[in-house]
């Protein structure tokens, strides 16, 4: 029995069952990806792995993005860089969720790759590499939850790319809320930010700006939409019969004077009272 990753923490363990001496067979009895993704020497055991064989047995939709396409970014190694800038970025370095997204991201690109006359085209391998993830991730000891946040965050991987062009709130809405949660949102931020790789300290720090923004943005649409959910305790005709006053201008004075954040919380008996207050001084 031989085990791969250490001794004392093997990432999965098989039997080489020789049958020459130049010809084997690998029999795999167990394969933890998920031990893998949040080990901080992941990367070079990744390599290590396409290099002698062993990841095409265990995870070949993975090791399938190792495709070398001509005037385009090694996918293989680009995927491994991103998970080491989520691992970076985010506060949880054992995330499961998120390393191996970071991971997958771009899973889909081998099942979408077309050549054109300018170049490679990987039309829609954010919704292919999702479906991968819901096919492959159950065999390597993922439970539904994960299964189904996993899957959410390849497919929504390259939504944000856009956000810098302008977005509306209500396209911010919809992100936020095709993500699940706030902690979903959370993780596709730092893969947007994670996703360049480029060689120059200036794009990738556009990327991350553009990340940061973002997430400023969700976290404010999200303030404003709370709020305004929020009702003041007292409705437009109890303060106008308790004032005596008609609908107009000075029953908004006061509607907005119960809106301010600081008297939502207020009881009915306080709201009168700040009413009374308000309209005696």
């Amino acid at each position: 029995m031989t085990n791969y990753g250490g001794s004392e923490d093997p990432l999965f363990v098989f039997q080489i069952d020789m049958r020459a001496e130049t010809d084997y067979y690998i029999i795999m009895i167990d394969f933890d990806l998920k031990a893998l993704v949040v080990r901080e020497d992941s990367t070079e055991l990744f390599k290590k792995m396409l290099s002698d064989g062993t990841l095409r047995q265990v995870f070949p939709a993975f090791a399938d993005l190792d495709m070398g396409t001509k005037g385009h970014k090694d996918v293989f190694l680009h995927s491994l860089k991103v998970l080491e800038n989520a691992r970076e970025l985010s506060d949880d370095k054992n995330d499961v969720v998120l390393l191996t997204a970071a991971l997958i991201h771009d899973i889909g690109k081998r099942a979408t790759r077309k050549f054109t006359k300018k170049g490679a085209t990987f039309v829609n391998h954010d919704v292919v590499g999702a479906k991968i993830a819901r096919k492959t991730l159950p065999d390597l000891g993922y439970n539904k939850t994960e299964v189904k946040e996993i899957s959410t965050l390849v497919k929504l991987h390259m939504r944000g790319h856009s956000f810098e062009r302008g977005w509306t709130d209500s396209a911010i809405r919809r992100l936020a809320r095709d993500a699940g949660s706030d902690k979903q949102v959370r993780r596709l931020v730092i893969i947007f930010a994670s996703d360049s790789t480029s060689k120059s300290s200036k794009k990738r720090a556009h990327y991350r700006k553009n990340a940061e923004n973002l997430l400023s943005a969700i976290e404010r649409v999200k303030n404003e939409d709370e709020k305004a959910a929020r009702r003041p305790v007292l409705n437009g005709n109890e303060v106008a019969e308790f004032l005596n006053i008609a609908p107009g201008p000075e029953l908004g004075k006061y509607m907005r004077l119960l809106q301010a954040e600081e008297n939502l919380n207020l009881s009915r008996d306080e709201a009168f009272e700040l009413i009374k207050n308000t309209a005696e001084g």
